[in-house]
């Protein structure tokens, strides 16, 4: 299902869950879609990463500290790099 499918890095999973809903499925799919949606961000601040860009903004989603946080504050103090 969806969720074996999300573990493995696979976020092309809207098809496979439930409507929307205030029941428990419902609000246990929203869940799935706001986990994915972030993913995807994250997917893209990885490539911007990977080819230079420094300065894509990684926006940390919990009050924890994280590995977003991180990065912002070293983003922060890093000038950009030039691709080779």
């Amino acid at each position: 299902g969806a969720a074996s499918r999300i573990a493995k890095g696979d976020i092309a999973v809207e098809a496979d869950l439930p409507a929307p809903g205030r029941d428990e499925l419902g609000v246990l799919a929203d869940s799935f879609r706001d986990m994915v949606a972030y993913q995807s961000e994250m997917v893209l601040a990885a490539e911007a990463i990977a080819t230079g860009d420094l300065q894509r903004p990684v926006v940390r989603k919990t009050g924890w500290p994280t590995r977003s946080a991180r990065w912002q504050r070293c983003s922060r103090a890093s000038p950009p790099r030039r691709p080779r």
